[in-house]
């Protein structure tokens, strides 16, 4: 990782020298463990400490599957979802990750005794799995939070509508509050520079969630004095849901 590390820090280097850099067997990543899963069985809400729950561990790292990248996690957050795991709440991941593994072979890697979480992270590509052609090591990319397989059509307008979504690193495995992380590569965008890598991948989630509410047809078809309820995202959407409000939509907090 400390190779990894400097070939970062110093600067612009090309595919090939990005492909000669060895990916080590193992990584450290921030995880909760399944044999753990009731450590707070029968305690109020408030007594529940993460400090309790959250282990720094070397996990090996995971084979591509196609559409994926490894990415070198340069930056990363804490959100809502990386909380509820910690306290295992309103259930344990670990039932996401059964229920993901059941769905294909390659799923089934995200089944395991050990959930990394993390659902945000800014990074540069180490490595793609088959079939992907857009990314290559040594792109610095973001990556958002939501995970879809996008083999029903449901999803083909829009991913929200997607039957398989899923949200990464809280219903998937490996993610990004480690060294290393796996993702979906059509849930990456290019960090464009000189913009900070948290503060785009910000504006990346609001614009697209803004983007979303503008164009799905539920929306679109709502006239003034009808009511509608919209999700506000946890306060990411900032003023896109306004353009709603004016036309009867009820804009939910949280």
């Amino acid at each position: 990782m400390d190779e990894i590390r400097d070939a970062i820090m110093t600067g612009e280097r090309g595919p090939a020298a990005w492909e000669a850099l060895a990916v080590p067997a193992s990584y450290r990543a921030v995880t909760v463990h399944r044999d753990e899963e009731n450590l707070f069985e029968g305690m109020a809400h408030a007594d529940k400490d993460p400090r309790k729950s959250l282990h720094v561990d070397d996990v090996p790292v995971p084979d591509l599957a196609a559409g994926e990248a490894l990415v070198a996690v340069m930056a990363s957050a804490i959100n809502y979802n990386t909380v509820w795991t910690s306290i295992f709440e309103p259930l344990s991941t670990f039932r996401f990750l059964e229920r993901y593994g059941r769905l294909s072979p390659e799923t089934k890697r995200h089944d395991r005794p050990y959930h990394v979480v993390g659902s945000d992270l800014a990074g540069v590509v180490l490595r793609t799995g088959p079939g992907v052609h857009l990314w290559r090591p040594g792109h610095e990319v973001v990556a958002h939070c939501l995970s879809v397989e996008l083999e029903a059509a449901d999803g083909h307008n829009d991913t929200m509508l997607d039957p398989e979504q899923r949200i990464w690193g809280f219903e998937t495995n490996f993610g990004g509050l480690a060294e290393l992380a796996v993702v979906k590569t059509n849930h990456e965008a290019r960090r464009r520079r000189p913009r900070l890598g948290g503060e785009r991948r910000t504006r990346f989630v609001r614009h697209a969630d803004g983007t979303r509410e503008r164009r799905h047809a539920r929306l679109r078809r709502v006239e003034p004095g009808q009511g509608r309820d919209l999700q506000a995202n946890g306060r990411r959407a900032g003023h896109r849901p306004v353009h709603g409000h004016r036309r009867g939509v009820r804009v939910l907090d949280g």
